[in-house]
């Protein structure tokens, strides 16, 4: 699919959720759901991480960066209600630390669309309410 053909060609958030392949933002709430998910995993024993000797050749570099990313991330208190993610320091990286984070967010959404806000109206007449016989109750659903 060309993104192009959405929304007159606006590359931006609001018609991402169009696109067949939209963009993943690493900012503000979606990255703290993120990293909070990938968290939850070593914290909650549903992950394990296997001893990896930092000074052994034999280890993968890519696997010793890894494992120096994931306690270099820490939690940062924001003026909004959620907390953001940096790196203690800087010169270790994070790209790891964000594939992993994506990994996790694909398996617990598993390409889950945006869902439609649906209203609900209730109207109910005081005999209703009452308990009384000839009580009225009327519900509407909007889909947004």
């Amino acid at each position: 699919m060309n993104r192009e053909t959405v929304n007159d060609g606006q590359s931006n958030a609001t018609s991402w959720n169009q696109w067949a392949f939209a963009p993943m933002r690493f900012d503000g709430m979606t990255k703290h759901v993120m990293a909070s998910a990938l968290r939850e995993g070593f914290h909650h024993n549903r992950a394990a991480f296997p001893f990896v000797d930092q000074a052994d050749d034999r280890e993968p570099p890519e696997w010793v960066a890894f494992c120096r990313q994931l306690p270099n991330m820490v939690a940062e208190p924001t003026k909004s209600s959620y907390s953001s993610f940096k790196m203690a320091d800087r010169k270790i990286g994070d790209d790891l630390f964000d594939a992993a984070m994506a990994a996790v967010y694909a398996l617990l959404t598993r390409g889950l669309a945006d869902a439609p806000a649906v209203i609900e109206t209730r109207k109910v007449s005081r005999q209703s309410l009452l308990g009384l016989p000839g009580g009225m109750q009327t519900i509407n659903r909007f889909a947004a």
